[in-house]
């Protein structure tokens, strides 16, 4: 069709009685406007968007005439599919969701960028604490190392977060969410800036090995290969560590990534460990040779389902230093809303909002001409020294109670990600430069660290259960079985060759579900089950 014959075809579609409510023909006479738009004057393009608006029940109702032209524009720049799906959008159907107890913590119905993300991404049935820390995580990963909290070290923004549920939970709704705002970022950037823009953001793919982990953050800008020896066999690619190797790991099931052999698992550890805030890594890969990496700050958004956990790692395993580095988030499914939605009901993410989302991270922190550091209020940094003796005390009842078996974060690490989160809560707000973290962000970062560490236990609990049942039940008969008291290093003796040396860790699974007590005679030592006494175990 010729653009004559086109803008013809368009006026006459103007003209249908039913242009107003059919999103099929609103669709349809967009889609034909998109097919001149490159072509159009902007004086055109104004005619057009101010036509168009009063046409479009999604935009009609917009507070002004400049409004509703610019969301015009906005709207015929999208994919064919975001078009329609915009057309369709029903703002009511978000303004109808429901919280489910707990929920109320999050700042869904705030006018800030967490607030308004909420609204966009919680039209399906997820957990709505999916999509908060999918949005913390994506705010931390376009923070990369822009922003900083100043404390005894850097600390960066970038998580480290594991959504943890059964099938159908909806935490692939949120890191679907996550992942297409990350698009609609890269896709205005290239847009102004080019494809080989530094500012797009790096998206590292799902099935990456560790070494292609190293590549991708040390690229952009990309590796030059340097001339060792003409005498020797070819060349040594080393990627000089000129900028900050930033990335985004985003994992559709974490248990996939880290494999079933517990040799390469272990190899992934202590990579990932670093890849959260070191300062400078250097690895010999095959592919490139020497990689360095300057200022790493990988962000990693991950699903897992416990039941694969459990069958395919040992959950100590992830002890230790990454550990630590992880914000576990474990939720049941929320079944009233599972009821409600399904795939032909369900509200699709609004491809207009998503505009708006997208450019507050280009605008605010991408754009931005320097680091910038975060200052805590005076206010702000007593709550966080409170909180900080606080942890600090609780770590050293669970060490005297449980030694190196203690299952609490460190104090250290607590505190890190209290900085991250309070600091992430202002940055949502805008108006920074300067960045300043006050009293209620380091409020509510308590709050929601301690709701997700509660969490992180009933996740862990799951991850291993079937495996801990199995041998928690063994230790228990193995009791009876020599009645009822065993002297302490005899059951090590016994069982640490089956459970690599965890025979305490299932000893105290076992005291806290008060089925088995440890008694203390001096130089012995006895397991014995709750309840049971003859002259060995007493004194």
């Amino acid at each position: 069709m010729e653009a004559l014959d086109r803008h013809n075809h368009i006026h006459e579609m103007l003209k249908k009685a039913d242009i107003h409510s059919d999103f099929y023909l609103q669709y349809q006479l967009l889609c034909h406007v998109k097919l001149l738009w490159k072509d159009l004057t902007q004086e055109d393009r104004d005619k057009y968007t101010s036509l168009l608006a009063p046409m479009l029940s999604r935009i009609a109702q917009a507070k002004d005439a400049d409004a509703a032209r610019f969301s015009v524009a906005r709207i015929i720049q999208l994919e064919p599919e975001d078009i329609f799906d915009a057309l369709r959008f029903n703002p009511q159907k978000t303004a109808d969701y429901t919280l489910v107890d707990g929920e109320d913590i999050y700042p869904s119905g705030q006018d800030e960028w967490l607030g308004r993300y909420l609204n966009w991404a919680r039209g399906g049935n997820a957990p709505l604490a999916f999509h908060f820390w999918s949005a913390m995580t994506l705010l931390g990963f376009v923070c990369g190392r822009r922003i900083w909290v100043p404390a005894g070290t850097q600390v960066y923004m970038n998580m480290y977060t594991v959504l943890g549920a059964d099938r159908s939970a909806g935490k692939g709704q949120a890191l679907s969410a996550a992942s297409y705002l990350i698009e609609r970022v890269n896709s205005k950037l290239e847009a102004r800036d080019g494809q080989d823009s530094e500012n797009l953001l790096n998206v590292i793919p799902s099935d990456a090995t560790i070494e292609s982990v190293v590549s991708f953050l040390g690229r952009p800008p990309g590796g030059v290969e340097v001339d060792i020896d003409r005498d020797e066999e070819g060349l040594v690619t080393i990627s000089e560590p000129t900028r900050d190797a930033v990335g985004f790991l985003p994992l559709d099931e974490m248990a996939t990534f880290l494999g079933k052999d517990v040799w390469n698992i272990t190899q992934k550890i202590p990579f990932l460990t670093s890849a959260k805030e070191s300062k400078r890594y250097r690895k010999m890969t095959k592919a490139n040779g020497i990689e360095d990496l300057n200022n790493l700050a990988l962000s990693i958004l991950a699903n897992v389902a416990p039941d694969w956990m459990q069958n395919t790692i040992e959950m100590d395993i992830l002890g230790g230093g990454l550990g630590d580095r992880i914000l576990w988030c474990y939720r049941d499914p929320v079944w009233d809303r599972r009821r409600q939605h399904n795939l032909m009901n369900g509200q699709p993410l609004d491809p207009l909002a998503a505009e708006f989302l997208a450019d507050f991270l280009i605008n605010n922190i991408i754009d931005l001409g320097f680091k910038v550091p975060a200052i805590l209020d005076p206010d702000a940094q007593n709550e966080m020294d409170l909180f900080h003796r606080e942890m600090v005390e609780r770590e050293y009842q669970s060490y005297v109670k449980f030694g190196t078996e203690a299952r609490e974060n460190t104090s250290n690490r607590v505190l890190w990600m209290a900085l991250q989160i309070s600091t992430l809560l202002a940055i949502s707000e805008g108006n920074f430069p300067p960045l300043r973290v006050r009293k209620r962000h380091v409020e509510l970062a308590r709050l929601l660290y301690k709701a997700e560490e509660e969490s992180m236990r009933v996740f862990m609990d799951r991850a291993s259960g079937k495996k801990n049942k199995y041998w928690t039940t063994q230790i228990v008969d193995y009791l009876k079985k020599n009645g009822g008291c065993v002297g302490r290093g005899v059951v090590h003796q016994y069982f640490n060759p089956k459970l690599s040396n965890g025979t305490k860790y299932h000893i105290n699974l076992l005291k806290d579900q008060e089925m088995v007590e440890e008694v203390d005679l001096g130089k012995r030592g006895y397991y014995r089950i709750v309840g049971h006494e003859c002259n060995s175990c007493t004194r």
